[in-house]
Formats: structure tokens, sequence, C-alpha cells
């Protein structure tokens, strides 16, 4: 029997951790806190009106808050720094911040970040942005100056333990016809590109506002080409790596699926499909025009993938939106034109906070999917293509040492490209 072995890699999964802006007061908490009910959530958090937040009082309420002696974390580290629900606050604080008022109140503006960034992108005419390559060296430049780095390029926990933490990378991408080229796109609000396999790097959106990429994907046939999208539904388009941008969204024949955390691209047709919470929306014209995939209509999508070994079969997975949060797994064989969902008794009263697929050329009919339900993770398997599925392992267990606390925010997966079991 072959050893079984899957690769779940940590990157940030922020279905609506930045619905913010852009979005009504209705179900404010539930958008703020999108967390799985395993979570367990903290006192705080329920003093708070969330429909007429003040910011004053919310710090005040966690400073006041005794800490949750039962809480099941790992460390007084993660208490302060990494427990769910304070985490999903920061974010949203930081992206509230140009509408709090002086008395601690919000009054949002929805289309704010949509006007700063054609505003950033208007001015690029005025700013031209140096070409990637002229700026790969031990000292980068912006415009007139010289900048050499100060650091810290080691970091050194509170027993001078040497930690690989910098900052979250919420996206990477490598270019499909030139391996050498990689993007990255981290939670500081910049992208970031690489000519010679990850050795150096520079940010290619210095003219734009801080644009926090939650997913790249790179032409198939020009590696100088891609797309990233924002929490926000924010998408941007390059064609120079990086030397200009042009917007994608906001406009009535742009796209419109709200946020995201994939995007994606048909090698063999150069079909975009982005999985949004509104549903999967496509572009056959690189990125002009929209359409939104029927069958998918009114499901927080959080992942869409193409089968490695036919383009034609799409899977998609997310949440049905109801207050039960039902797992969802639609497939399509046309492409992403239209999705079916996926009848599969495994899938009964399954929940989903959150998922990805990994698939593998090595045998299209192998799919996996990694879902967060209510209590663990569940690792599902096709082995039909998508038509039926199995939970194969479950987490808190011997067999997938995983759980949905960090899960939350840090899950992908990976099948290797030469062994489906792997």
């Amino acid at each position: 029997m072959k050893k079984f072995t899957l690769i779940i890699i940590l990157f940030p999964l922020l279905a609506t951790s930045f619905l913010f802006a852009q979005t009504g007061t209705n179900n404010r908490k539930q958008i703020i806190f999108n967390l799985p009910p395993s979570v367990r959530v903290p006192r705080w958090v329920n003093l708070i009106d969330w429909e007429h937040p003040n910011i004053f009082k919310i710090d005040a309420a966690i400073v006041a808050s005794p800490i949750d002696k039962d809480h099941d974390r790992k460390s007084e580290k993660e208490e302060d720094d990494e427990e769910p629900y304070h985490m999903a606050y920061e974010r949203w604080r930081r992206k509230m911040a140009p509408f709090i008022q002086a008395d601690g109140s919000i009054v949002e503006q929805p289309d704010y970040y949509d006007r700063l960034l054609e505003t950033a992108i208007d001015a690029q005419s005025k700013n031209k942005q140096q070409a990637p390559g002229a700026r790969i060296a031990g000292v980068q430049t912006a415009g007139s100056a010289n900048w050499t780095i100060l650091g810290p390029v080691e970091t050194y926990d509170e027993n001078n333990t040497k930690v690989p933490e910098q900052v979250n990378i919420y996206t990477i991408a490598i270019a499909p016809s030139d391996s050498a080229v990689l993007y990255a796109g981290a939670e500081t609000g910049g992208i970031f590109r690489s000519a010679d396999k990850g050795l150096h790097w520079v940010c290619i959106s210095d003219l734009l506002p801080p644009f926090t990429a939650t997913s790249i994907a790179v032409d198939p046939g020009n590696p100088n080409t891609i797309y990233a999208i924002t929490g926000d539904g924010q998408l941007i388009k390059t064609v120079n790596a990086g030397s200009s941008w042009s917007t994608l969204s906001g406009s009535s024949i742009g796209y419109r699926g709200g946020s995201s955390e994939k995007i994606t691209i048909n090698k063999a047709n150069g079909r975009i499909l982005v999985a949004g919470n509104r549903g999967v929306y496509y572009s056959n014209d690189s990125g002009s025009t929209w359409q939104e995939a029927a069958g998918t209509n009114r499901n927080q999508i959080y992942d869409v993938e193409i089968n490695a070994a036919n383009p034609n079969l799409v899977y998609a997975v997310g949440a049905q939106v109801t207050a039960s949060n039902y797992i969802i797994i639609l497939k399509s064989s046309d492409g992403g034109t239209t999705f079916t969902a996926v009848n599969a008794a495994a899938l009964n009263n399954m929940r989903c906070h959150g998922a990805r697929f990994g698939v593998t050329p090595a045998n299209g009919n192998t799919v996996y999917c990694i879902n967060l339900d209510n209590a663990a993770p569940k690792l599902l398997k096709s082995s039909d293509a998508g038509a039926s599925w199995s939970v194969t392992v479950t987490g808190h267990s011997t067999a997938l040492d995983m759980e949905n606390w960090q899960g939350f925010y840090d899950l992908d997966i990976m099948v290797s490209p030469n062994d489906d079991n792997s």
C-alpha cells in the first residue's frame, strides 16, 4: 500500500475578513467574525453593539475583559497575538481607520477604497514606475532616493529563538511560462515580484494604495501579465510586471462578485475564474467583461479549481447562504459556464467555514477538499473526478493533527503532481 502523505500548507484564508467598508450594517458581527462555532467566543465580543460599533468602547472592553483561563490555547503568546476574534477585530479596525470619528463612532464611505485605487491608477501617467528588472539589486530604488534595508532580516521570539515570521503572505503565484518568475501578496498591502525563483524580491505596487492581495494569477503565456484581487473584491491587472496597473472591478461590466481569495486561469482557453462571496464569476476577454456562472448565485464560494487533466471540469466549494452554512460542492463540465451541485451522502449536514481543493495531473479522477466543519476540519476525497465524495480523515486526531482554531486563517492543500496519494 502506498504511503498517504498530503501537504496542507499555511496561507491565509480570509473569506470575509475584509468585507467592511463595502457592506452595510446588517449582520456586521457575522461579517467581522465569520468563524467556526468551535472557536470560543471571548466575553468582550458579546458586550458590544456591533450594529452601532464604537471603537473606543470596543478597545476598552477588550482591555477590561478578563482572560478566559479555560480557553484552549498553546501559550500566553497565542493568548495575546493569535486569538481569532481579536485578530479578526484588529483587521477590521485597520480597515475602518479612515472612517473613525472623533467620538469613536464609524461613518463608512462604501466606495472609499475603490476611489482611492482608481485615483492612484489614474495618476500612473504622471508617475511612471521603474521597470521591475531594473530594481532587482542589493540596493532598491524608489524615485530619486536610494534605500537599503535596515531590518529586521532575522526575527527572534521572547526566548531568543530564531523564528521564520516576518509578515503574513496571503498568496504566492508561479508564472506557468517561466518558473523563475514569482509573485507574492503580503498582509502589509504590497505585491512583490521575483525574477530569480525567490532569491530577490521587489515591490511592484508602490504607486498603488495598500493593496492586500488575497490571490494572484499569472497569465499562462506571459509572465508579466498578472491579476490580483483583494478581500474587498478589488481586482487589478498589469501587463508589464507592475510598471502600470488597470482596475477590472467597480464598473457595470467589471468584476462584481465581492470578496475573494481565489483567482485562477484556464490554461486551455485563457478563461479567468474567480471565487467570490456572491458566486463564481468568469471572464473570456482578459478581464474586460465578467459574467456570473450559472448555478453559483447566492453562495459564498471559498475556492474554484480546474481539473489538472481535463480543463473542461471545474470545481467550486463554499457555504450555502443560510444560517447553518451547509457545505456545497459544485461541478462544471463546460469550463465554468454552468455548475451543478454534487449530491453526496458524505456532505449531508456538513458545515463549511472555509475550504480548499487539491488536484493533480497524476490522476484527473482524484480530487481532494479540506473543509472546516463546525467542530473540526475534514479531508474529503473524490476518486471519480468530483462526482462523489467521502471523508478520509477528521481533524483533532492522530491521522490529522489539525484544528479549526487557527486553520480558518491558514488553510491550503497541495497534491503531488506525480502521485495522487501524496
